[in-house]
């Protein structure tokens, strides 16, 4: 890719309402969310940041950080302008016993529409993951 055309696609990508990241080099992928979360808030200084932690080790605790990012992007800034939520490290989207849990599909089937809801507010999501099963629903609905 030219080097214009990467500063394009960078410059879109943190401008943009909704970033999802994965990939197996958990280094790089952490430094770049790192690097979009602190365009944002040279952007908006004064919003708030919400942090989720998405390692789970259990399908209960996948569920309980799921509801968790789904009340936080359900939830409008208070005081605040904008609110940042960030969902890191989130282990449960591969393909292993976790991810394959009934409670977890079923979350992550509903997050799409979710997503879509935040258009237009001042609600932006960051998320990361590391290896992501693409064959899954939720992988395909959010591209």
């Amino acid at each position: 890719m030219p080097p214009a055309a990467r500063k394009s696609a960078a410059r879109s990508l943190e401008e943009s309402q909704c970033v999802f990241l994965s990939g197996e080099d958990d280094f790089a992928v952490d430094r770049r969310a790192r690097q979009i979360l602190e365009t944002w808030q040279q952007q908006f200084p004064d919003a708030e940041v919400e942090i989720i932690e998405g390692r789970v080790g259990s399908v209960s605790e996948a569920v309980s950080a799921l509801r968790q990012f789904t009340e936080a992007i359900q939830t409008f800034p208070f005081l605040a302008p904008q609110k940042f939520v960030f969902f890191k490290k989130c282990t449960f989207l591969g393909d292993d016993r976790t991810s394959s849990g009934r409670d977890v599909t079923a979350l992550t089937a509903g997050l799409p529409e979710e997503l879509k809801r935040l258009e237009g507010t001042p609600i932006r999501v960051l998320w990361t993951a590391g290896k992501v099963d693409k064959r899954k629903t939720f992988y395909k609905s959010i591209g």
